[in-house]
């Protein structure tokens, strides 16, 4: 299958949405920009551009029809937006105290789940549009959220190291031991039997039903640590990781399979999977939006888990770039002495590291046009 060309930004890019109907995409940017696009396997056009949210946009979901797009910010708020108009249909300016990293639309229910940067999970109705349920287990910010409709369920990663699982009709929730990692994503595999939580430290470990203490099982083989991941079926992820490469791996047995693509080293932020095509998308520090097709993971799936010289190719590169680094760090160390100046580059949202300068050409296709200019 070929798939839609990159999407190219000019800055950096920390969610996408997949339309579950359509073959639309949205995307939410470090400036706090909202881009709608639609896709072919030969272009992709920009539908047009929403300005509301003050803070980078951090996450995104579509409601179960596609009729509304919610967003979330780092500005602390909460927004509901028709993708189809770009008309703003309600917004909460202060939804969180915090700035808000992690969205979720609970399939079926008229819920949309909020995590924190402190570590607060809240619960909305969208009929009535407010917050009627909140709870806060963690310590640190809320990476990543899933949940399992059907047992009113939602389960959310933690960048304190814990997996809490909460059930919002009876109120009560759990939480892990805390580890000495950051979880930061999340996934339920083989029928709900399995919690897959990536981590800072490139493990992904497993907690089983019922057992949310402790992990039972670990999968090891990431050199950096796994950002994102999405499920393709009850055994397969798609992972993301820091190095920028996308893995598809396999749970139980618990194998990585080989490498479906990357962003050119820059850390993969987000990876989802559409509904409505055959389709993965994935952003990165990179400035790119990047389609991947399931066949291809299927392949990697078939291949039987040769990972080829490719892979073995880019690791090494990898290493060979991590020593290079240290060597420079030391020879500079040596030679400035106690007169060291440290630089930080940080992006316009507090914090998050803002990708190097690069020459970035938009494609025609991406011209911005369309109803959305007025807004």
């Amino acid at each position: 299958m070929t798939t839609p060309p990159d999407i190219v930004f000019e800055d950096e890019v920390f969610d996408v949405a997949l339309h579950p109907t359509e073959s639309v995409i949205a995307s939410g940017l470090i400036t706090g920009e909202l881009f709608i696009h639609t896709y072919t396997a030969e272009e992709v056009a920009v539908r047009g551009v929403v300005h509301e949210h003050e803070g980078a946009v951090r996450a995104l979901a579509f409601s179960d029809d596609g009729s509304y797009l919610f967003s979330a910010s780092s500005d602390c708020s909460l927004m509901c937006t028709n993708p189809a108009t770009g008309e703003v249909v309600y917004r909460h300016t202060n939804a969180h105290k915090h700035g808000i990293n992690a969205l979720l639309v609970i399939e079926g229910t008229g819920l949309v789940a909020t995590g924190d940067d402190e570590g607060v999970i809240k619960i909305w109705n969208l009929q009535d549009q407010t917050c009627f349920a909140e709870y806060h287990a963690h310590e640190d910010y809320i990476a990543d959220m899933v949940a399992i409709p059907h047992k009113k369920m939602i389960f959310a990663a933690g960048g304190d190291g814990r997996l809490s699982v909460y059930n919002w009709a009876k109120k009560k929730h759990k939480v892990s031991d805390q580890l000495e990692d950051e979880l930061l994503s999340i996934a339920i595999m083989k029928g709900t039997q399995k919690v897959a939580a990536g981590t800072q430290s490139g493990a992904i470990v497993l907690y089983s039903w019922g057992k949310w203490g402790d992990y039972t099982d670990r999968l090891l083989g990431h050199p950096q640590s796994v950002d994102a991941m999405v499920k393709v079926d009850e055994n397969t992820l798609v992972t993301g990781s820091s190095d920028g490469i996308l893995r598809v791996t396999t749970i139980l047995p618990n194998k990585i399979k080989g490498v479906l693509g990357e962003h050119h080293a820059y850390p993969v932020e987000r990876i989802h999977a559409s509904k409505h095509d055959p389709l993965l998308a994935s952003c990165s520090h990179d400035k790119r939006v990047k389609f991947w097709a399931i066949e291809a993971v299927e392949s990697v799936v078939e291949s039987g888990g040769d990972l080829g010289a490719g892979f073995v190719e880019r690791a090494e590169q990898l290493a060979d770039d991590d020593d290079d680094d240290d060597d420079d760090d030391d020879q500079e160390d040596e030679e400035e002495g106690d007169e060291e100046e440290v630089q930080v580059q940080t992006g316009d949202d507090g914090g998050d590291a803002a990708a190097p300068e690069q020459d970035v050409t938009t494609p025609p296709q991406q011209q911005r046009g369309g109803f959305f200019d007025a807004l």
